[in-house]
């Protein structure tokens, strides 16, 4: 069932049974909180985040963020708990822009204060949150905190206020984890709601302490003392600090409540603790269920209506996932209290839908909620990731009044017998997009239906009248915007129309609108297109559909079209708008194009054809799609770039891109044509890519690849077929979902109605955090993956490692290495490598803004070398060759996958070598005055094989203290293996000597071999050197003996034990 339009209805002469009879009493009956009254709804669109959790600045969809759960908005910037990410976002509204207003880049969770954004250069301490959850921007008048930031630090239990660029903690309690706040802009207290407490605590200015204002236990009771009522899981709160009155969310009592803080009073505006099934939901007589309760409420904000003269409280309910408007003093309600719905499915069904009106819009788990003005609205989005607008638009009563003028002699008795050329109705139009407001027919001469509906100023309706009637749509002014007459069966009229108001009055805009009674200056500077379309030969039948924003054609060629003679041809001028897509669908054998108009100036100057189309088949069935000429993404790295695009639109238009991959499979057991099975996406980026993809048998496959940006996508299937979806996380392929055709609990359409035509419907969130992968080698700011040639290695460029607007073809290719150059890297550069290739990643040399990481394959089999070195490092030059090389040190090297990583800054080739080894150090101790002689024994060193020869990049590391090296003969008993290879590689064991250096205090140093021509370091290892004073004798005793000797010498001095092993000490202490 689809819901109704607001309709009253009364018709002169009869009613007749059937779905009008349910409008013809609906204005008569009222219950005491009547929903069903014409009344203001919601238009909703998206200001930030795109329905998948992420971590991005950025604007409009192209932004991301991770459950956001407050915000808090002035006329000019709305501040957002971000809570998923532990960051305070700020949204210029002017521009739709995100940026992070409090904590680091990187998302890190803790309870620091600080700078909320700090200058780590500088020394400033970065301050941090935890699942922030509440927010309040305190406006500039405010004598109390004057523009100044309070924040619920939920994760923290702290209220923290950011002021100036600095973030303080006001109060923090491990026992309590604020979830909202208010402040009192009379005497600056802050009101506080909190998780699992069950009450409203204050907290006092310039005070350090959270007191129990109102409620204490969990339970659902009023009372004129405050702190005797019964809140539970309360999670929103508004204050309206004119009338000293304060709002309660009571989440878990599904009610309003409100606290009187003159007095302390708390009482019931809403709700009986009872959850609704859903905040609208239809009754079984067709009216809305009464009465009015909620689910979950846990947003709110007051707001002042001056239309209405009452204070307004817009309240999100998470539990129906709507957006919902209480009245205080309703004047149509004996000023009452009532509420409606004002957006989100009346089903209470979650989902992302946008640029609907009332319960058109979708939404999950909607949580915090500010407002602008007494009808603009921001609503934190948490499920969907997202920062919605609502703008709330008023009603107006529409008249249609349809009267039979044919020219038929029948009774009044014989009415019942419906004859068409009496003529026929219908008008449809949003909150959906298949929503047939009313239909019927005229069945008697005379006979006259009236029906007035109620009209939204943003909403286009779509009017069809046929047959011999005579019939109007007025407003409530009398205004006629549609007036018909028909006088013969074959006689019709289809016509759209928009309520008068401000709008575009530019004839050669696309936006024109012929009821508007301003210029609102919103005209679009339009191209003007013509698309042309024919019939290809004789035949029998042939459809057309041609369809954008602002446009649609559709017609059909009858059989004897094509005939000498025949002349059917269509070619229709229209105004599109710059940037926009328009599709055209053809059945048939037909001919077609789209082109620009000429003589024409600004975008429409440049001939364009968009597209032809030419099929002789009769059969054929084809999508055409073309996006117009005008502001766009102009890098050709992006997914979305576009070929016709002028400029940027500073909208982002360049997006991220995440390559998608759908497949579907036919059931073996499928028997016709309807079971094996199709795929649909209405999705624009998906929509020419699977539109009227059908399978032909029961082994039939169906595989398509696709690049999207991230974000919700709307698959259906239709027959019973299995269907998957895989996106490309770099060069894996990740499940994003799957399911058969046949599931009946995805048969359902968006508001969860079960689907006429049985399709099934999967979303699919394609995530925000994979890499794209980089194709045809384009290589720009976005950044992803770019795959090497050898199938394994790769390279993985994060967004902005590539300038702004700047874009490159890069390869990065597979160069093997002859044994000749290997030997040349050895001889040269003192250079063993592992792997007999380099990866090179060009154009050479060419640095990048930002670091990318590394990932390239190597020869595990050749692990330990056969010398037994079993340490690798990366090695890096200028393209590959033997012009250059630098060992890069501290690469990961995992076994497992046969991959080394390494962050880059920079183009060339790159290999893996074998890494300078120490096997041995001797001695193991010497003196600080330095200058014993110490050896360090081990592999890959260099290539020297001459003994006692001194470099000047060869170098002994203590410490810090770098001391050259001479090559000397090597202790290993491996030696005999050096030159084994000598045809390639000569002695890869060697030995190096260097001096000791002078230190000024006693202790070990770590000892290293370093080759500064080429960075080769050995590993960090254990090896140390212990130097210790030079021994010094003070004197003897006796001095002089014998010459034949035997007499015993005492020697006192200082530091004799210096050389002595440590369990020797004892036999040096003092004399000796």
């Amino acid at each position: 069932m689809k819901p109704r339009a607001n309709i009253h209805a009364r018709r002169r002469l009869r009613l007749i049974a059937g779905p009008l009879a349910l409008f013809a009493s609906a204005h008569a009956v009222f219950a005491a909180y009547d929903i069903l009254d014409c009344h203001a709804h919601g238009v909703v669109s998206t200001l930030n985040g795109a329905g998948v959790v992420g971590y991005r600045n950025g604007r409009f969809e192209k932004s991301f963020l991770d459950s956001p759960s407050g915000v808090s908005c002035n006329t000019t910037k709305c501040y957002v708990t971000d809570t998923g990410n532990d960051v305070i976002r700020v949204i210029d509204l002017a521009k739709s822009e995100i940026v992070n207003f409090a904590a680091n880049d990187a998302g890190t969770a803790g309870f620091v204060d600080g700078k909320a954004l700090a200058c780590a250069a500088s020394g400033e301490t970065q301050a941090l949150f935890n699942a922030p959850r509440g927010v309040e921007l305190v406006p500039a008048s405010s004598s109390y905190y004057p523009g100044h930031v309070l924040v619920a630090d939920t994760g923290n239990g702290a209220i923290r206020l950011i002021a100036d660029g600095d973030v303080t903690t006001i109060t923090s309690s491990s026992a309590s984890s604020p979830l909202d706040l208010a402040l009192d802009t009379s005497d600056g207290s802050v009101y506080v709601v909190s998780s699992g407490t069950n009450d409203v605590k204050k907290l006092a200015y310039n005070g350090s302490t959270l007191t129990v204002y109102a409620g204490s236990v969990a339970g659902f009771f009023d009372s004129a003392t405050a702190t005797s009522a019964r809140f539970s899981a309360p999670e929103g709160v508004a204050i309206n600090s004119t009338n000293r009155k304060l709002y309660v969310a009571d989440t878990g009592n599904h009610a309003i409540r409100e606290i009187d803080l003159s007095s302390g009073a708390v009482s019931t505006i809403m709700g009986d603790g009872t959850a609704s099934s859903s905040g609208t939901v239809l009754n079984q007589n067709g009216l809305l269920s009464t009465p009015a309760r909620l689910n979950y409420p846990s947003g709110i904000t007051y707001a002042y209506d001056s239309d209405l003269s009452s204070g307004v409280l817009m309240i999100t309910e998470r539990g129906t996932h709507q957006v919902r408007r209480l009245i205080l003093t309703d004047s149509t309600a004996s000023n009452a209290a009532t509420i409606t719905t004002v957006s989100g499915s009346y089903t209470g069904t979650s989902g992302f839908r946008d640029d609907v009106v009332g319960s058109g819009a979708l939404f999950n788990t909607p949580r915090g909620i500010s407002g602008i003005t007494g009808n603009v609205f921001f609503v934190a989005d948490s499920g969907n990731h997202a920062i919605r607008k609502v703008k709330l638009e008023s009603p107006v009563d529409v008249t249609f009044t349809m009267q039979s003028v044919a020219n038929i002699e029948k009774t009044v008795e014989s009415h019942d017998l419906v004859i068409e050329e009496y003529g026929a109705y219908s008008v449809n139009g949003p909150p959906y997009n298949e929503t047939t407001h009313f239909a019927d027919v005229l069945t008697y001469l005379g006979e006259v239906h009236e029906l007035v509906m109620c009209a939204y100023p943003s909403v286009e309706y779509f009017v069809h009248f046929e047959g011999s009637m005579q019939a109007t749509v007025k407003d409530s002014n009398s205004y006629l915007y549609i007036g018909y007459t028909g006088k013969t069966v074959e006689d019709s009229l289809s016509r759209t129309f928009m309520l008068r108001g401000p709008g575009c009055t530019d004839l050669d805009a696309p936006n024109y609108n012929p009821y508007a009674t301003s210029d609102d200056g919103s005209c679009v500077s339009g191209v003007k297109l013509l698309f042309s379309v024919s019939v290809t030969g004789v035949v029998d039948h042939a459809v057309y559909e041609f369809e954008g924003p602002g446009f649609y054609v559709s017609d059909s060629y009858e059989s004897g079209s094509g005939e000498s003679g025949f002349d059917q041809a269509d070619e229709i001028e229209f105004v599109a708008y710059p940037g926009a897509i328009y599709t055209a669908n053809f059945f048939g054998a037909l001919n077609a194009s789209l082109t620009t108009v000429s003589g024409q100036s600004g975008l429409g100057a440049t001939s364009i054809t968009y597209w032809t189309y030419t099929s002789a088949d009769a059969n054929a069935i084809t999508s055409k799609r073309a996006r117009v000429i005008g502001p766009g993404c102009t890098d050709p790295s992006y997914a979305n770039y576009d070929q016709y695009a002028t400029t940027s639109d500073e909208v982002n238009a360049c997006t991220l891109g995440v390559t998608i991959r759908v497949e579907l499979n036919a059931s073996a057991s499928a028997a016709s044509w309807y079971d094996f099975g199709s795929i649909v996406s209405e999705t624009p980026a998906l929509a020419s890519t699977l539109d009227g993809i059908s399978l032909d048998n029961a082994t039939h496959e169906y595989v398509a690849e696709v690049t999207v940006q991230p974000g919700v996508y709307e698959f259906k299937s239709y027959g019973a077929v299995s269907a998957s979806v895989e996106a490309y996380d770099g060069a894996n392929l990740v499940s994003l979902a799957s399911w058969t055709g046949d599931t009946p609990s995805l048969q359902v359409d968006e508001y969860g109605l079960t689907s006429t035509t049985l399709y099934s419907r999967k979303l699919t969130f394609v995530p925000s955090t994979y890499s794209p992968r980089i194709s045809g080698g384009v290589l720009s700011y976005i950044g992803g993956l770019m795959d090497a040639d050898d199938g394994v290695s790769s390279i993985n460029f994060p967004e902005g490692s590539i300038a702004w607007a700047t874009s490159m073809t890069a390869s990065f290719t597979k160069l093997a290495i002859s044994a000749s150059t290997e030997s040349t890297w050895w001889y040269t550069w003192n250079v063993n490598l592992n792997t007999p290739y380099a990866l090179v990643l060009t154009p050479n040399a060419f640095r990048l803004s930002k670091s990318a990481t590394l990932s390239i394959t190597y020869e595990t089999s050749q692990v330990p070398s056969a010398e037994g070195n079993e340490n690798l490092v990366i090695v890096k030059s200028k393209d590959g060759t033997t012009s250059s090389a630098m060992a890069l040190n501290g690469a990961t090297f995992d076994a497992s996958t046969s991959k080394a990583t390494f962050p880059i800054d920079s183009f060339g080739g790159f290999s893996v070598a074998y890494r300078p080894t120490i096997r041995s150090v001797t001695p193991p101790r010497g003196s600080l005055d330095g200058g014993d002689t110490v050896t360090i024994d081990g592999v890959d060193f260099s290539s020297i094989s001459t003994l006692n020869t001194a470099t000047t990049y060869q170098k002994c590391r203590f410490g810090n203290s770098f001391m050259t090296a001479t090559t000397v003969a090597s202790a290993d008993v491996r030696t005999t293996l050096a030159g084994s290879d000598s045809s390639v590689t000569g002695v890869k064991l060697n030995a190096v000597s260097c001096p000791s250096p002078t230190l000024l205090y006693a202790g070990y140093t770590t000892i290293e071999f370093h080759n500064v021509e080429n960075l080769m370091t050995s590993e960090n290892s254990t090896f140390v050197f212990l130097q210790t004073a030079t021994p010094s004798i003070l004197a003897l005793a006796p001095n002089e003996g014998a010459v034949s000797g035997g007499a015993v010498v005492h020697v006192s001095g200082n530091f004799l034990r210096a050389g002595a092993v440590a369990s020797d000490w004892e036999k040096y202490d003092a004399v000796s």
